[in-house]
């Protein structure tokens, strides 16, 4: 019977992901001008007549919100299948 475990493969066991550097400054806060935006604009929805567009913006707001706490939590970082990733093997 063949003992798998002893084997070690680098490339598998031994591989980090790492995300080549931040997004710059300016694009971090077009993101929170255009979240701020976005919760304006269902607030004004909602006092105005459009109650289910203003529901609809907020939900939307709420989820980018929320996935973006959870992930900060969590501490996952971005997609590894995105092309700001590259991966690095050790040998």
């Amino acid at each position: 019977m063949d003992n798998f475990t002893s084997q070690t493969f680098h490339a598998v066991t031994e591989t980090a992901r790492v995300r080549i550097g931040r997004l710059p400054l300016w694009q971090r806060l077009l993101a929170w001008v255009f979240f701020i935006a976005l919760v304006g604009l269902g607030v004004i929805l909602l006092a105005t007549s459009l109650f289910v567009g203003g529901i609809v913006v907020l939900v939307i707001a709420a989820v980018i919100a929320i996935r973006s706490l959870w992930r900060r939590i969590t501490g996952q970082r971005d997609d590894p299948d995105r092309e700001n990733v590259r991966v690095i093997v050790k040998r």
